[in-house]
């Protein structure tokens, strides 16, 4: 049976504070192969994951990761509307698309 489909939420728009991305040897590769924390308006930060066994359908281009990369270099400058699926760990917000505007 195969299992509902359910539609990209959108996340608060804001700045990434962090991009963490791990390598084939680490030892977290398995569970998520990278994680950004963005800080919306007033000091709420949400985190979005790809890759790995939590987000098994979320996974990112090379491409895709040098703009989040981008995006957290030019910070101040940047902001990035996410958008997620639910992950296999309940609370987990897997990336699966974004849109990132300068201003």
């Amino acid at each position: 049976m195969p299992a509902d489909a359910h539609a990209d939420e959108s996340g608060a728009s804001g700045r990434v504070v962090r991009l963490s991305i791990n390598s084939t040897g680490s030892d977290e590769y398995a569970s998520v192969h990278g994680r950004i924390s963005i800080r919306s308006k007033g000091t709420a930060i949400e985190v979005y994951s790809w890759g790995g066994t939590m987000c098994p359908a979320s996974k990112l281009s090379e491409a895709e990761i040098r703009a989040l990369q981008h995006a957290f270099h030019n910070r101040n400058s940047t902001t990035i509307a996410p958008r997620y699926k639910s992950g296999e760990v309940k609370g987990t917000r897997c990336l699966v698309a974004f849109e990132l505007s300068g201003g």
